[in-house]
């Protein structure tokens, strides 16, 4: 009978292994088989539980199920039967451990369809004639030979950092290297995140080992020790570049970690690798996780150096938490500075971190070793815990890495090259450019005095994107693509189109900046509404931004767009508008922000998305603080105080409601904020504006009320309320503030006097 009972026991152990074994398989394994189990049979909701059993590794498409016909990989891949459990029964899914390939494989899904070999990636390398093919990427290597090509076409499974060589196959199915120089390169959406399988790394005396899984898959840790941290894993045909082993040779290092010498398959010259056993985390050479598009810079006034500056995807604004006291007291003071090749790591330590944002906790993007030098040192100080840190820029990679920590004695990592700088030179303050004077000009009374002086309904229904005023009072309207210019003396006209093709406005005192979809910018005399020479105004191609900002000499401009191609992250670009390139391009908001603009003196960047307002400064590029909250209107900054308004909508209640609306003023210096005016409103806002004076703020929200503001009134009752009747998109005063336009989206603008006191 006991014997029974521990049979009995046995056996529901290993039940309860096989259940929680799944979490030994890759998540991308079960994800796999549940987005196919849904194509099959869509409705299939979620699955409440899942097991998986490791099949015998196979060349045909089928993964190993009898029910379909599969056809030859030209490679072999383990799959795994997993089955899904429904409400209405299991489903049985086959999946290669890489989760590229899945295979119903059940009677309950109805018909099957066999699965088609995928190719090992959507990076596609083109060429009439075969490519040399070499056993690692250096043309001094020896040659594999047979043909890469078929039909013209293969496909990368890896490439180096620097992207001059892919890793492909053979027709005998052999992994192997082809150059850049004899290829064409078709999808770089899909070869930028091709894992870094080989690299010429300088820290490093390469060699020409590589290694993959010996099956399905390997845990790929980071250290060389089976209990460390598990950073990544490595699968069955994917061959890494081998950079170091342990002084056992139990252990090797790839990028982006250490990998058991027992579970992988060797190919190269193994034997006489490095041996270093302090290696950490990941190698220089490693692509922030998001891929990152390089962007060629110009020298940005005369203190930050000429730099290529890449965005990294996993940075976001920082809180303003993370702002260094001005004395830095309870920190370490800053030794390093902006610039290139200004700080290294100091010797005799471990590696520096490079990681997604200035805490410890964030996520490791990178690493420099003992003794480097930094290439550039992009934008700091940030300040948070016992910790200095700084942006910067190594081998490609960029992210926040400590300069020093106040713990104890206080102890330093990265020592200066050059001069030693003072606190008040670490992050230099400079100055864009001045406004210039406004210019000379008549200017044309309103027509009628208060209340609704004009209705224009243009030729199409679509949003009008912007309004302004020229110094005669003609109204130049964006609707939604066509420019036009408006004199308000013609009765009710739309006016003469001035330009098509147009996505963006700005205006300086006497110019009228228009950019066009195809990337040019136009520039206009703002008195006489003509064109003027446009040399070098071409960006070299299409610029896709709601909103662009240029700065008060007219020298600058700011674009908004997405940091990666699933928009998570936005970024803000600026542009050189005498070369048209960008100057730098910095991450910013959690998705595309909704736009970006200088501040009147040019001191900051005040950008806003869905996720709130973020200020910059404009010089560095460096975080300074944020409002966070619900955003849609932009925000007001007047032109002669360092201050902004904001729109505020407290606890959004629908799509149009909020339960309390408000007009928020913030220092920009001190950023210390408060609710200034309540209007008496719980529609969402929309658009928010104030007059060249200072005097006047105007309010539009989604129920067509525009609320008008005395400021030098005070108090928190309009001096008018205008009733639209349209969804407000677009308001702009004129230059007197004695009028004030009004664009909705469908193609309708107002122009209303307002009631002077």
């Amino acid at each position: 009978m006991r014997l029974r009972t521990l049979i009995f026991l046995l056996i529901l152990f290993l039940c309860c292994i096989t259940s929680v074994a799944a979490q030994d398989v890759p998540d991308s394994v079960f994800e796999a088989a549940v987005r196919a189990a849904k194509g099959a049979k869509p409705g299939l909701g979620a699955s409440s539980d899942f097991k998986w059993q490791r099949l015998n590794p196979t060349k045909l498409s089928n993964l190993d199920c009898p029910l379909v016909q599969g056809l030859d990989l030209g490679r072999e891949v383990t799959p795994y039967a997993v089955s899904l459990t429904y409400p209405d029964g299991v489903y049985i899914v086959h999946v290669s451990a890489d989760g590229t390939l899945a295979q119903p494989c059940d009677p309950k899904f109805g018909a099957l369809v066999a699965s088609t070999p995928a190719p090992p990636s959507g990076c596609q390398l083109a060429a009439a004639s075969q490519p040399t093919f070499r056993i690692a990427p250096d043309a001094s290597t020896a040659v594999l030979g047979g043909e890469v090509m078929v039909n013209g076409i293969a496909y990368a499974i890896g490439r180096t950092d620097t992207k001059d060589w892919y890793q492909t196959r053979n027709n005998a199915n052999q992994i192997g290297w082809v150059s850049a120089k004899e290829v064409t390169i078709n999808g770089n959406a899909a070869c930028d995140p091709l894992p870094i399988t080989g690299a010429q790394n300088i820290d490093y005396v390469t060699g020409t080992c590589f290694i993959t899984a010996a099956q399905d898959f390997s845990n790929v840790r980071q250290k060389p020790d089976a209990n460390a941290p598990v950073l990544s894993l490595l699968y069955e045909n994917i061959y890494f570049q081998v950079y170091a082993t342990t002084t056992d040779g139990q252990w090797l290092f790839i990028n982006p970690g250490w990998v058991a010498d027992r579970v992988t398959e060797k190919y190269g010259e193994c034997s006489s690798l490095q041996v270093n056993n302090d290696l950490v985390g990941v190698i220089p050479g490693t692509p922030t996780p998001t891929p990152a598009v390089a962007m060629t810079s110009t020298p940005f006034m005369t203190s930050i150096p000429t730099m290529t500056f890449t965005p990294v995807a996993t940075a976001t604004a920082l809180p303003a938490a993370f702002t260094c006291p001005t004395d830095f007291k309870g920190f370490l003071a800053p030794r390093i500075t902006l610039g290139a090749a200004t700080a290294r790591v100091g010797t005799g330590g471990s590696p520096n971190r490079l990681r997604a944002e200035p805490t410890v906790t964030a996520l490791q993007v990178g690493q420099a070793q003992p003794g480097r030098t930094l290439d550039k040192v992009l934008s700091g100080a940030a300040c948070n815990g016992t910790f200095v840190w700084w942006f910067v820029e190594i081998d490609g990679v960029q992210g926040w890495t400590a300069e020093s920590d106040s713990t104890d004695a206080g102890t330093y990592f990265l020592e200066p090259v050059g001069a030693v700088p003072t606190i008040a030179t670490a992050v230099p303050t400079v100055v864009i450019g001045a406004a210039t004077a406004a210019p000379t000009a008549v200017m044309v009374q309103p027509t009628g005095g208060s209340g609704l002086l004009q209705t224009m309904t243009f030729e199409r229904p679509e949003p009008i994107r912007d309004l302004r005023f020229a110094p005669d009072n003609t109204l130049l309207t964006l609707v939604q693509r066509s420019l036009y210019a408006s004199k308000q003396d013609v009765a009710a006209a739309p006016g003469s189109s001035l330009a098509e093709n147009i996505i963006a406005l700005d205006t300086t005192v006497d110019r009228l900046y228009a950019l066009d979809a195809a990337g040019t910018l136009h520039v206009y005399a703002l008195n006489t509404l003509t064109e003027v020479t446009k040399d070098a105004m071409s960006l070299g191609g299409a610029v896709d931004t709601p909103t662009f900002s240029v700065n008060s000499d007219g020298r600058y401009f700011l674009t908004v767009g997405c940091n990666d191609t699933a928009c998570k992250s936005g970024k803000i670009d600026l542009w050189d508008i005498a070369t048209g390139k960008v100057i730098r391009s910095q991450p910013a908001h959690q998705g595309q922000p909704y736009g970006a603009a200088f501040t009147p003196d040019d001191k900051r960047i005040v950008s806003w998305g869905k996720d709130g307002v973020q200020v910059w400064d404009t010089q560095t590029g460096q975080f300074v603080f944020a409002q966070v909250g619900t955003t849609v209107a932009a925000p007001a900054l007047p032109s002669d105080l360092p201050i902004m308004y904001t729109a505020v909508c407290d606890e959004p209640k629908t799509e149009t409601t909020c339960g309390h609306v408000g007009i928020a003023m913030t220092s920009l210096e001190t950023q210390v904020g408060s609710v200034l005016i309540e209007p008496a409103t719980s529609s969402i806002p929309t658009v928010l504006v104030i007059s060249i004076d200072n005097k006047w703020l105007a309010l539009a929200v989604q129920d067509g009320t525009i609320f008008v503001y005395n400021m030098d009134a005070g108090g928190n009752t309009p001096a008018q309320t205008f009733v639209s009747g349209m969804v407000i998109s677009s308001l702009a005063f004129n230059a007197d503030a004695k009028q004030l336009a009004a664009g909705s989206t469908t193609g309708t603008a107002q122009v209303w006097g307002i009631p002077q006191p």
